[in-house]
């Protein structure tokens, strides 16, 4: 005998979920890997021109491989964050410090004659073009080696307690490895009322599926890029730095290859 049976009912949208991990995971992600393997081999004919010398031994080096993913990556996302540049680096005066410079990508967004400007920069490999960027546009800076959960530990660096105005720190404290000390050690190199300006991408909504693409991605970007990971909650510590309060925290949505990527930028200030 045979009986009338309800049609089995496909979630759709769990299907598509399904679809595209598998897609994401043994496609798009091998393709990936391939691609940023001849960027790359073509990365070492080339950097030569750009005045840093990076061959293929020094890209086994993490500070090499993070060089080379700034460099490619920097063009990409610069244009979606220069406007929010300019209006947090203008408010800087005094003595400044930026730490995680980079290229000196944002050299230019200073106002020259407000700042006594001096960089912290732990890869080495980034330091010719700094120097570089800088004489391109005609603006003085002290250059220091050296990473930011020990500044001022180093007392040949010359950075001391209580001595500077502002603090700059763009798409730099998600890429270190202890984000409490590094704030510790930018809370002691700040003067009371002084202010650290940062701009930092927040992580996508846990549960969201551009979130699972971002931990999927995560240990390619962590390798690539000298140990940056997004997602873990740096935004919530900038704002709780001890001894301090924030003044502006404003989030934004920045496009990337038509994808919304969440970002916040403020400023906190270092309490008497």
């Amino acid at each position: 005998v045979l009986r009338n049976s309800a049609p089995v009912m496909v979630d759709k949208k769990e299907y598509s979920g399904v679809v595209f991990f598998l897609f994401f995971t043994f496609f798009f992600v091998p393709v990936a890997c391939v691609t940023v393997a001849i960027m790359f081999a073509v990365w070492h004919f080339n950097v030569s021109a750009g005045g840093m010398q990076i061959g293929l031994v020094e890209l086994v080096d993490k500070h090499g491989i993070a060089a080379v993913t700034t460099h490619l990556v920097s063009p990409v996302i610069n244009p979606t964050l220069s406007a929010v540049k300019s209006e947090l680096l203008s408010k800087a005066q005094g003595n400044v410090l930026e730490v995680g410079p980079g290229f000196g990508e944002n050299l230019r967004f200073y106002e020259q004659n407000a700042v006594n400007l001096t960089v912290l920069e732990p890869n080495a490999h980034m330091h010719t073009l700094i120097v570089q960027e800088a004489e391109d546009i005609g603006m003085s800076l002290r250059l220091i080696k050296g990473a930011v959960e020990t500044a001022g530990m180093d007392i040949t660096q010359g950075l001391k307690a209580n001595s500077f105005d502002f603090v700059v720190s763009t798409m730099t404290l998600a890429c270190v490895q202890d984000q409490n000390q590094a704030l510790k050690r930018i809370h002691f190199l700040l003067k009371p009322g002084g202010r650290l300006l940062f701009l930092e991408q927040d992580g996508f909504p846990v549960g969201s599926t551009w979130k699972l693409v971002e931990m999927i991605l995560a240990p390619l970007w962590r390798w690539s890029s000298g140990g940056c990971t997004f997602g873990r909650g740096i935004i919530g510590r900038i704002k709780h730095m001890k001894g301090s309060k924030p003044r502006m925290v404003e989030q934004f949505s920045g496009r990337l290859a038509g994808l919304g990527i969440p970002f916040s930028y403020g400023m906190i200030e270092k309490l008497l």
